[in-house]
């Protein structure tokens, strides 16, 4: 693929971006087989900036996991982590973004108690019958209202 190394060297600059800027409401996790050193997966989770959304919404992004190693819980792992994170940020929703043809890692995130939120409207999907990218929402705290409670007289 001729394009490959434009496409490295933009998620290196990115990446390289990130690091420098020191956001604390970005984290970039890489879970690692510490026998050998491999790399099975990956996740970021940082605060997302929506028009439409709370801005107490942590968004995860670029979730992978090697081929070899999938199916063996390192996805729900590293979600797990994203989770206590965006918990320690106080942030009530957890969101992220998955292909609409990839069933698999939907059946996860409904597992783990992700919602399907919306199917975003793109060109590319519409023209060439790609497939879309599903928004999926979790909801980690709830506000539970409690009435002030009411003093009888016996």
């Amino acid at each position: 693929m001729w394009s490959y190394p434009f496409l490295r060297l933009g998620i290196t600059e990115d990446l390289r971006l990130r690091m420098r800027h020191g956001d604390n409401a970005y984290h970039c996790l890489i879970a690692v087989n510490l026998d050998n050193g491999e790399i099975l997966g990956t996740a970021e989770v940082s605060l997302k900036h929506w028009f439409t959304r709370p801005k107490t919404t942590a968004y995860i992004s670029n979730l992978a996991v090697s081929p070899q190693h999938r199916r063996l819980g390192i996805a729900k792992q590293l979600i797990q982590k994203c989770e206590s994170i965006a918990d320690q940020w106080q942030c009530r929703r957890l969101s992220l973004h998955v292909m609409e043809n990839n069933l698999g890692a939907q059946n996860l995130y409904q597992t783990l108690g992700f919602i399907y939120q919306e199917a975003e409207w793109s060109w590319r999907a519409w023209l060439w019958q790609k497939p879309r990218r599903l928004l999926w929402e979790k909801i980690l705290t709830t506000e539970i209202l409690c009435p002030t409670p009411v003093h009888q007289t016996p």
